[in-house]
Order: C-alpha cells, then structure tokens, then sequence
C-alpha cells in the first residue's frame, strides 16, 4: 500500500502509480470533498482530516491503523503553513509527540506517518527549507535517532509553480539506524535550476550524472543542533572541524529566531504570560482576545493593550536597519522592545532599540 495523508489532486499518487504500477494499492486523504470525488478513479480515497478525524476520540495513529492497516510506503507534499489550526491540547490528546515550540504543520505528517508505517517501511515529503531552521532541531533528532534517512535533496525554489520558497525533499526508512548508514545528499545548483525550469533536462538528471555524495548518517548527532549539513563532504570533515575549534559561534554574538511578521500598520500585542510580541486580525481586535501565538494563552485586544511599532521619525537611541521587503519581519525577543521604521527613497530604515 503507497498513501498520500494529503493527496489533494493525487499528483503524487499518480506519478507513483506511473512508477509502480498494479503491484500496490493507492490510498489517498484529503479534507476536500470534491477533490476525493473527482480523483477516486483507480484509487482509495478518503475525504477526512488526516491529523484530527471527524470523531474521533482515539490517537489518531491508532486510528488510521486500525482503518487502513500498516502502511508500507508514505508519499506526500503535506501543507506548509505555521498558522495553527489546531491546539497543542488537542494535538497532544491525539497523541503528537514533535509539537514544542514553534512548529509548522507539515511536522504533524511527518510524525503521523512515522506512527503508521510498518517497520522497515519508506516514508518520502516534499517539505520547505524550514527543516533545517534553528525551530526544527527536535524535527531532526527524531529522524536521525529514528530512521535511517536515505536522501536529503536541497532543490531551491519556484520548482513547483506559484511557490517561491525553497523546497528540499527527504526520504526516511523506518528502522533504528546504526553507525555505519549512509545518507545520500544533494544540492540543486542555481544554474541548474534554471536549466531544468526551462525544460533542458530532468531531476533525475542533476541527481544521478551531476551527483550527489553520501555521509555518513551518524555525523548529523555529532555536528550540533542535529544539522543536515549536506554541503559538507566526508572529505573536507577534518578541515572543517579545524576551522570550527578557531572559529567563532555565531550564537554567542546573535540571537537567531524565526520572528513574526506584522502589518504595514505596524501594530501589535504582547503577551501578558510570556513577553512575547506579535500580531493580530481584525476580527480578533473586534472581538477583544486573541490565543498567543507562543504559549497558546488569550491575550486581550483592545486600544489599552496595541502598540504601534512603526515610527515616522528617528527614535532616540535605536540603530537603523535597511530592509528591501514589502513586510516588514522582526524577531522579537522575550522581553525586548521591538523596532520601528520609516520610509527613505525606495528602501525603509528601521530604528529598534538597542
């Protein structure tokens, strides 16, 4: 059996049946009703929430193995987004264990799918390039500790139409790994992303005669932070542990986080419970509360509570940053001011407080 928990028009289910043909059954879950209808065609098909189904009390683990069995094979470009749609009490009821922190939905796939696969089983995701920021070292341990990941393949953007971040696609086996396991990795050139947008070749092409190389899988728990440091060979390893014993620890000089993104308007809240900035909907101004964004705890809403951010003057005391983007994102640390902008030619300067 090859599922897809987020099979939506089953372009992956139908190019996994081009591969594979009859010698598996296709399964597929979407929310969408008229996609289910107009897909079911040669495939099994369930309109349902594969993270929280309709009605059920149980782990929801528990229940796609109990309907559908253990699956052998998971294909799926699962939904990106970092809007919560769940709670993490819900989420934990239903028995999702990679919910700390910050987190995108695609990590409640990845944890369903190792939950259902039988053991020895393959499960493949087209993910963003977020799994390899700072707010998924979880994300990783899990998989390097779990699984033996096969291949890691940075391919950049735009690769599928009207999406411009960064894609990387990973394909894990659901078995402990040992010392020895090798990962195959692989980067997408720029220039050739451009040649295979144009048409000139395929991915396979760049994979297999442009290469890719292969480390060893244990490296990614020595190396800190569970990085999938995929640029480094095994052969320039000792040269770059020489530079990383002389070198400086960029986290010792910045604070690195994911920040939130605010309006042009540049208002927000702070949470009362845990200090941190963000912003909010207009209906949620309306209706005088909103759920954090952090901790998940209601933050009120109103005119006494909104700060503006955005500054029309220099402020005194603040170090200007030039930002090229139409939205304004700033990282807001506990506790911190946050920084405020103003206009200048085509750039904008911003003044946050040191």
């Amino acid at each position: 059996m090859i599922l897809d928990p987020a099979c939506g028009e089953c372009a992956l289910l139908k190019a996994a049946e081009k591969e594979c043909g009859s010698q598996y059954k296709y399964y597929g879950i979407d929310v969408d009703k008229e996609v289910v209808f107009r897909n079911a065609k040669g495939r099994i098909l369930v309109c349902n929430d594969s993270i929280l189904p309709k009605n059920v009390k149980k782990n929801t683990d528990k229940y796609w193995i109990e309907k559908l069995g253990r699956v052998q094979a998971i294909i799926a470009n699962p939904p990106w987004s970092s809007e919560k749609i769940y709670s993490r009490e819900q989420l934990s009821d239903a028995g999702f264990d990679l919910i700390k922190g910050q987190y995108d939905s695609y990590v409640l796939f990845v944890d369903l799918a190792y939950k259902i696969i039988a053991d020895g089983g393959y499960f493949a995701f087209i993910l963003p390039d977020s799994l390899f920021d700072a707010q998924n070292i979880s994300l990783r341990e899990f998989l390097v500790r779990n699984t033996e990941i096969k291949i890691i393949a940075r391919l950049g953007e735009k690769i599928f139409s009207e999406v411009n971040r960064a894609t990387t696609v990973i394909i894990c086996k659901k078995v402990v790994p040992t010392d020895i396991c090798k990962t195959k990795c692989f980067r997408l050139t720029t220039d050739d992303r451009k040649a295979f947008l144009n048409g000139e070749n395929t991915l396979y092409y760049y994979y297999y005669i442009e290469g890719f190389h292969k480390v060893t899988q244990s490296r990614f728990c020595r190396n800190g932070n569970y990085l999938f440091d995929i640029d480094i060979r095994e052969e320039e390893e000792i040269l770059i542990s020489k530079i990383r014993e002389q070198g400086v620890d960029w986290k010792d000089l910045f604070l690195f986080g994911r920040g939130v993104e605010i309006s042009k308007t540049g208002n927000v809240v702070c949470c009362p419970h845990c200090g941190m900035a963000q912003g909010y909907k207009k209906k949620q101004l309306e209706e005088g509360k909103k759920s954090c964004s952090f901790c998940e705890r209601f933050i009120p809403v109103t005119s006494d509570t909104v700060q503006s951010v955005v500054s029309k003057k220099r402020i005194k005391n603040s170090v200007a940053l030039y930002v090229q983007e139409r939205n304004l994102k700033s990282v807001f640390g506990r506790g911190q001011k946050a920084p405020c902008w103003e206009h200048q030619g085509g750039q904008r300067e911003v003044h946050g407080e040191e």
